[in-house]
């Protein structure tokens, strides 16, 4: 495991919350000559060996759904389809996928990013199922991380890699918090501002995944 063994090199990887850990790799510099890079994520939380991991940079930029914009959800939008899919298989090699869990994101206590404590969590459901019965790997921002109109300020700043950037239309990117009985999503912008935007307009990307921490002990 090439990946791994290049950030162990440097030192022991530090997993606390606040701290950059690397997992995966994805066209980032927009040179595809070189191959792809690897990419950056955020510590939001650790829970019972999991590591929640959001990515420093914007990866990408869609549409959060094209069809059906009357009655969009986050479980039939394309954006999830397209992260559990073409994303999954594209960022991360075969022994990476085996360190995701699949998403769970209903905590009755709350859900403090400032500090990265989850309380009253319940049990991570390896059963959760989203769409056509697919595991949810990856997955956006959920509306509990939203707190009237700011975000903690480990995720606040927008960052682009290039190749975000030369297919970017505007400095938001997508939460997966779709507006009951209207065609408007949740976006976040700079500063942690975040608006309604068009389910079929185009926004940029932070994936964010569950990671079983000790990935970064082997080898």
């Amino acid at each position: 495991m090439k990946r791994l063994q290049k950030q162990k090199a440097s030192g022991e990887v530090k997993r606390d919350v606040g701290s950059i850990v690397k997992f995966g790799s994805y066209e980032q510099d927009n040179n595809r000559d070189n191959g792809t890079e690897e990419i950056e994520w955020i510590v939001l939380a650790k829970h019972e060996g999991f590591l929640l991991l959001i990515s420093k940079h914007c990866l990408d930029n869609m549409v959060y759904n094209s069809s059906d914009i009357h009655n969009s959800t986050w479980a039939d939008s394309e954006i999830k389809k397209w992260l559990n899919s073409n994303f999954l298989i594209e960022a991360f090699n075969v022994e990476e996928r085996k360190r995701i869990v699949p998403n769970e994101y209903k905590i009755s206590g709350g859900w403090d990013l400032q500090v990265g404590k989850m309380e009253n969590m319940t049990a991570m459901d390896i059963l959760v199922r989203a769409g056509a019965g697919e595991l949810e790997l990856v997955t956006l921002l959920p509306c509990l991380a939203i707190n009237g109109t700011s975000l903690t300020p480990l995720i606040k700043t927008v960052e682009l890699t290039p190749y975000a950037a030369e297919k970017c239309k505007n400095m938001y990117w997508w939460s997966r918090l779709a507006i009951d009985e209207s065609e408007m999503v949740c976006a976040i912008g700079e500063n942690g501002i975040y608006e309604e935007k068009a389910v079929d307009d185009s926004c940029l990307i932070r994936p964010i995944i569950w990671v079983s921490e000790d990935f970064w002990d082997e080898g």
